[in-house]
């Protein structure tokens, strides 16, 4: 993933026939997942898109965290987050 700044006019945006609307309103919950990893690329492609959001009051920068699948940070975060699910 890309670390460097940039602005709204150096984002080239994917040619698609799919309206914004039908992206939204035509999304289905999916109920079953298989073990494919996510390929790099498109993990990075959907990153840096969603650094585009707003957040709350735009007062914090997003940060996003990849934790590789069986490793120990992923353990910890998950520890952390079972421990502190009440706070």
């Amino acid at each position: 993933m890309t670390t460097d700044v940039i602005n709204s006019s150096q984002v080239a945006l994917p040619a698609t026939e799919t309206s914004v609307y039908e992206a939204i309103f035509g999304r289905r919950m999916s109920k079953e997942f298989t073990n494919a990893g996510v390929p790099r690329e498109a993990l990075e492609r959907m990153l840096d898109s969603a650094i585009w959001a707003p957040n709350h009051r735009l007062t914090d920068p997003w940060r996003f965290f990849v934790l590789e699948r069986n490793s120990t940070a992923r353990e910890r975060v998950a520890e952390l987050a079972w421990q502190n699910r009440l706070r």
